[in-house]
Order: C-alpha cells, then structure tokens, then sequence
C-alpha cells in the first residue's frame, strides 16, 4: 500500500491558517488529489483558527498530512489539552460554526490527548481509489 506523509511545524500567529491552508492545497496537488482541495483546505483553515483562538500554550502547531488510497488524515497538534467541542448554534454571533462544517465535511473527526497537548484530527474518504504510486 502507498502512502503520501508531510509534517511540518507552523507558528501559531494571525497568518498561521492561510498558511497552513496554502500547504494542503500545494500538497493535495502535487499528490494528485485535486478533488480534495476546497474542502480540506477549508477544514485546515478552520482547525488552525480555533487553535489560534481557543488553545493557549503553545508557540506551534505541528500540521501533518496523511494520504493513502483510501482517505486523507490532516491533524494538528498543539500545546493544550482543551479539547475542540461543537457549541450551539447562536444566530446572534457571527463565529461557533467552524466545527459544523468541520463535521459536515469530513467522514470522520475527533481529538486525542498527545504530548501534554492534543491532535485534533479529520479523515477524508476518497470518492475513487487514490493511485499514489502514480501509476
């Protein structure tokens, strides 16, 4: 079985979304996974914003990417231990909705303890079976 891997430490600053966005949209292309780019891109931005935001502690986010002929894993991991949870609608706020559409595009997510920290992790199922050899 083939397997595409890239890990890479971003600083948890205002920019760090687009970032982290921009090298999973670059890795999604040169990995032949094209039709995974919108919605994994997205998931990335919004994941790396409630870090920003919401999880104190560390100066990093370690962001990893995981393709096989299956599915996608994209995780980050940070310093805190606070676990993401899925608020209540409120139609008076404009934020809150970012792990809806997380759980809406993904096939699966969660979060595990790691390091003293957390990885906060979606998987991705592949609509064919992903050729990563290239063949």
């Amino acid at each position: 079985m083939s397997q595409w891997r890239a890990s890479i430490e971003i600083p948890i600053e205002p920019e760090s979304a687009s970032v982290a966005r921009n090298i999973v949209g670059h890795l999604l292309r040169g990995w032949r996974l094209s039709e995974l780019d919108d919605d994994l891109r997205l998931i990335t931005s919004e994941l790396v914003t409630n870090v920003y935001q919401h999880a104190p502690g560390g100066d990093s986010i370690e962001l990893e990417i995981i393709a096989d002929q299956d599915r996608v894993r994209v995780s980050l991991a940070d310093g805190s231990t606070i676990k993401p949870v899925i608020r209540e609608m409120d139609p008076s706020t404009p934020t809150g909705r970012g792990l809806r559409l997380v759980r809406a595009l993904s096939s699966r997510w969660g979060a595990d303890e790691y390091q003293g920290g957390k990885r906060v992790w979606v998987e991705v199922d592949l609509p064919h079976q992903a050729d990563l050899a290239g063949e």
